[in-house]
């Protein structure tokens, strides 16, 4: 199998090839697992970027505190030393199922590290390195960091690391999901609506079950996401409820008060409001919002 960029999303660097063993193939096989010996519980690897057709590895084995392996097909010290250093994969669906308080580290790339006293936030999860007594957690600021600082943050559970919340990352983007998912159903009910997408459909096509269940989707998801995006905002710090709550609440009184005044205005201009003029409205207000957010909180602290 191929690795490419799109197939490594859903794909584990699981190890490396190391240096060769005798003459007859074998290597040093760099297990990332922890312990390092539980590679041996696994099969279906995948060779990065296919240089081994038909990649398919005979056995891993340990030998005092190291673990070595062999592929089928290669029998020749100077062939695997070509491939020295090589990325093995495996599936992620193929890793097993971890404990309420483990994760793997793949899941900790991306999320919001907040510091435990203050509640500031230090930055997202980039990278994670080992330097041999343990590993470090690699942290970059974002917007709304405290600081412009790259840290290192030794990764000492209980200690150093308080408390892992792998759900916060699950619920923001399961939110996003459903929304842009209800969306496109909504679109759909759009083209059904005068003044649209265009001249209103005929009557026969719009009441068929296609855009009955159309309609419901849109609703279902979007409670769907409102649910999700609402746990999430629940799990963040007091600075980014605010943001939020400002967002939606000026959001609300754009789409109100804007879309009020057009509504008046509409006789004496010579036009009718619809969508795209409320849409623009709840815009303007988010807008302000933002604006307002951004004068009282971040420039002046």
């Amino acid at each position: 199998m191929k690795v490419n960029n799109l197939d490594k999303s859903n794909l584990i660097c699981i190890a490396t090839i190391g240096k060769a063993r005798g003459l007859k193939g074998e290597f040093f096989i760099n297990s990332f697992c922890d312990p390092r010996e539980n590679i041996i519980n696994y099969s279906n690897f995948i060779i990065e970027d296919n240089v081994i057709p038909n990649f398919e590895i005979s056995f891993i084995k340990k030998a005092n505190s190291k673990l070595y392996s062999k592929i089928i097909g290669i029998d020749d010290v100077d062939e695997i030393k070509s491939h020295t250093n090589k990325k093995i994969y495996i599936h992620k669906k193929d890793l097993p199922k971890l404990g309420h308080d483990e994760i793997y580290w793949h899941d900790l790339l991306g999320l919001k590290v907040l510091d435990n006293d203050t509640q500031d936030v230090l930055g997202i999860i980039s990278n994670i390195y080992n330097y041999g007594s343990n590993d470090c957690l690699e942290v970059l600021p974002t917007k709304d960091s405290v600081d412009e600082l790259k840290r290192l943050i030794p990764f000492v559970k209980n200690k150093i690391i308080k408390n892992i919340n792998k759900e916060d990352k699950k619920n923001y983007l399961t939110s996003i999901t459903l929304f842009f998912v209800g969306a496109l159903f909504w679109g759909i009910h759009l083209t059904s609506v005068d003044g649209i997408f265009g001249p209103k459909l005929d009557e026969d096509i719009t009441n068929t079950t296609f855009y009955h269940v159309a309609r419901a989707l849109v609703i279902l998801l979007w409670v769907a996401a409102a649910f999700y995006q609402n746990k999430f905002i629940k799990k963040q710090d007091e600075f980014m409820q605010r943001y939020y709550l400002y967002l939606g609440a000026w959001g609300g009184i754009g789409f109100i008060s804007f879309g009020m005044l057009l509504s008046i205005l509409s006789p004496y201009v010579g036009f009718t409001v619809g969508f795209y003029e409320c849409f623009i409205a709840w815009g303007i207000g988010t807008a302000i919002g933002g604006y307002l957010f951004d004068k009282k909180y971040i420039r002046h602290g």
